[in-house]
């Protein structure tokens, strides 16, 4: 055992009681990922136990991300309950829960302990036998009596009622009882966990206690307020959150994150266990070990480095030799975020709210202004930025929305310099606008902004704006080529939509057409195209005062379609051939003499197949004439008739069968031909 270690050892074992100090939490930041990063500060002189409750469901987040921080502190353990504590706790003693129901099952687990009774009437000692139920009567009903065996060796019976007093007089179950009831009485709340870290210090100092734990996520709401004839709004963000800690917040300074970190969870409070092979118990056998034919000796490897600082082992030099770092508050179990951070300039803010809000490079945070005080269980609603941002009023067309009305909407510019998280959006119209405060309009979507973004957030059908389109599908032959004898046609095709719009009479309006486009097709417009996002072009126009006008949306892209010539649809080779300059002339009468040689051997293979038919017909109907003249009169009448359908059918078939090699013939020859035409095509 190493000399650091042994120093360690004596420490804990020398060392003097520990002083209890209650963690209560100061500083919170919620993540829109569902977690929460609790810290504060506890102050510690000497040896000190910082201790608090954890929900059962925190418990593996707390193992997982616990650290204590503090200048010149060790930290000495980690201590709660295990999971399932209560069976752990009568694991070892000669009661079980089950026996505590009542004075009754507690007696009768008591068999073989030492008792002393006491009645009115009479008093006992002796060693407990069992518990009986008897049949009291009518009047008395069921009773518990108690079976003992005496001094003098007599088994005696007592009743069990109110009138008597039962005394253990054995000390191990004595003291075996006052701790099982203890540790029922503690089991009470199950769905906590006490926690308590061991910490030790040579002065006094304080010890930052971080962890980071799962919770609800924080789910911002917006709220805009439209000026009439400005161009800014009031854009002011509120957060809806919930305390779900296990902790009261009493005055805790509440940070609002918009990251999504990645976050794991592991079983670590859970007892796990290795199943092993079990090895059969062998009787009688000789042994004979393997001989020992020498190992290869591993190379040398350095001696770990001595624990000290508790339960962490400390640092090489190359790690921690920075001068600075020993001024910096010792870490005891893993380096933790900052529980807070000052801000020399915060962003400025309007409205009142002043909120720091700064910009990293995974999230943007909020630290709301003044203490917050809410207990478990309940929840919160307060504003986490206000501020006057660039608005836009304009009309959005959605033809999945609405075909005939745009809606109205307002473009926001993002001018502050963090980025805004999403969520839903109540509109109002400013007093301006209401001459009464203002009035709600519509709701809407935000999907949240960087800084200088815009976005746009739609609230209401703007019905004094109409729009109607039209569309028109084209498709033209544009390239024709031959390459190792595949024909390779280029199509243009295009998508014109047309739409038609008429102002609003009461004033000019700026209208945004978010037309969804083929993806892949090229989009222009006779419009102002702002952009595009996935699917839909946003194309801007401006309307007068009840004016009609219309915009052209053109979307095009180039096909490219492949055949082989032997093939291409007839349709195809038509088309090409009559597509005049857009094939070159070496390509032209190749192709319709292709296309000629194709429908020839069509037909020759119509004729062959027309033939084959015609020929088995005939060889059917002969096999059932030869039937019947093998079964008549070889002279007779019916004979000869039957003689003389055959010759018939001979004849008829001689002539089909020259037909057929007529066919063949032409076949074999436009093949030839269609090969040479395909080498000509450079196939």
């Amino acid at each position: 055992m190493s000399k650091a270690l042994v120093s360690s050892l004596v420490g804990l074992i020398a060392a003097g009681p520990a002083v209890a100090a209650e963690f209560r939490p100061e500083t919170i930041k919620l993540s829109s990922g569902g977690l929460a990063e609790i810290a504060g500060t506890v102050p510690v002189a000497g040896r000190t136990v910082i201790e608090f409750d954890a929900p059962l469901a925190q418990v593996d987040d707390i193992l997982k991300s616990l650290v204590v921080q503090g200048r010149d502190l060790r930290i000495l353990s980690v201590d709660l309950p295990g999971r399932e504590r209560l069976g752990d706790t009568f694991a070892g003693m000669p009661l079980k829960p089950a026996d505590l129901e009542s004075s009754v099952t507690l007696l009768a687990a008591l068999k073989g302990v030492r008792v002393e009774i006491r009645r009115s009437d009479r008093n006992l000692a002796g060693l407990v036998i069992g518990v009986e139920a008897v049949d009291g009567g009518q009047a008395q009903g069921r009773r518990a009596r108690l079976a003992l065996a005496t001094d003098d060796d007599a088994i005696e019976h007592v009743e069990i009622d109110e009138a008597t007093r039962v005394t253990i007089a054995d000390d191990r179950m004595r003291g075996a009882l006052k701790a099982a009831l203890k540790a029922v009485a503690a089991d009470r709340a199950a769905d906590k966990r006490r926690i308590a870290v061991t910490v030790e210090a040579p002065a006094e100092t304080r010890a930052l206690v971080t962890y980071v734990v799962a919770a609800p996520v924080w789910k911002p709401t917006w709220r805009v307020v439209l000026p009439a004839g400005q161009a800014s709004a009031r854009f002011q963000g509120w957060a809806v959150l919930e305390n779900r800690t296990g902790l009261d917040w009493k005055g805790v300074g509440l940070t609002l994150s918009s990251g999504t970190p990645v976050a794991l969870r592991q079983n670590l409070y859970e007892s796990v266990s290795v199943p092993r092979p079990e090895s059969p118990l062998r009787v009688g056998q000789r042994l004979r070990p393997d001989m020992d034919r020498g190992v290869v000796a591993p190379r040398p490897v350095a001696p770990p480095s001595p624990l000290a600082g508790g339960v962490m082992a400390k640092k090489p030099a190359a790690f921690a030799g920075r001068a600075e770092m020993d001024a910096r508050p010792a870490l005891a179990l893993a380096a933790p975020a900052p529980a807070s951070m000052d801000f020399a300039e915060p962003p400025p803010v309007a409205g009142g709210v002043d909120v720091a809000a700064v910009e990293t490079l995974a999230a943007a945070t909020f630290a709301l202004p003044g203490p917050v005080d809410l207990a478990v269980g309940r929840s919160l609603t307060l504003p986490f930025f206000d501020g006057a941002a660039t608005a836009t009023r304009v009309s959005v067309f959605q033809a999945s929305v609405n075909d005939r009305h745009p809606i109205a909407a307002v473009r926001i510019k993002n001018d502050s310099a963090v980025t805004l998280p999403g969520g839903i959006v109540t509109v109002y119209e400013g007093a301006e606008a209401t001459r009464s405060g203002v009035g709600f309009v519509g709701d809407a979507e935000f999907a949240g902004a960087a800084p200088g973004e815009e976005r746009t957030m739609a609230y209401a059908l703007d019905a004094k704006i109409g729009v109607a389109s039209d569309v028109k599908d084209s498709r033209a032959m544009k390239t024709v080529k031959v390459e190792n004898g595949v024909l390779i046609v280029e199509y243009g095709r295009q998508k014109r939509t047309v739409y038609a719009l008429t102002g609003d009479p009461s004033g000019p309006r700026s209208l945004s057409i978010e037309h969804v486009a083929n993806p892949g097709w090229t989009v222009t417009t006779d419009g102002n195209l702002v952009g595009r996002d996935g699917r839909r072009a946003r194309i801007g126009a401006d309307l007068g005062a009840g004016e009609s006008r219309s915009v052209t949306v053109t979307e095009t892209i180039v096909d490219r379609e492949r055949w082989s010539i032997l093939e291409t649809p007839d349709a195809v080779v038509a088309e090409v051939v009559s597509s005049g300059d857009r094939i070159e002339p070496a390509l032209r009468e190749p192709l319709r003499r292709i296309a000629q040689v194709r429908r020839d051997t069509a037909e020759f293979e119509r004729t062959i197949e027309r033939v084959d038919e015609a020929i088995g017909r005939i060889r059917e109907d002969q096999e059932r004439v030869r039937g019947n003249l093998a079964a008549v009169d070889r002279n007779g009448e019916l004979a000869r008739t039957y003689q003389d359908r055959l010759k018939r059918q001979e004849a008829e078939m001689s002539r089909l069968e020259k037909e057929r090699d007529a066919a063949q013939s032409g076949l074999q020859a436009l093949r030839q031909d269609l090969a040479r035409l395909v080498r000509q095509l450079g196939g």
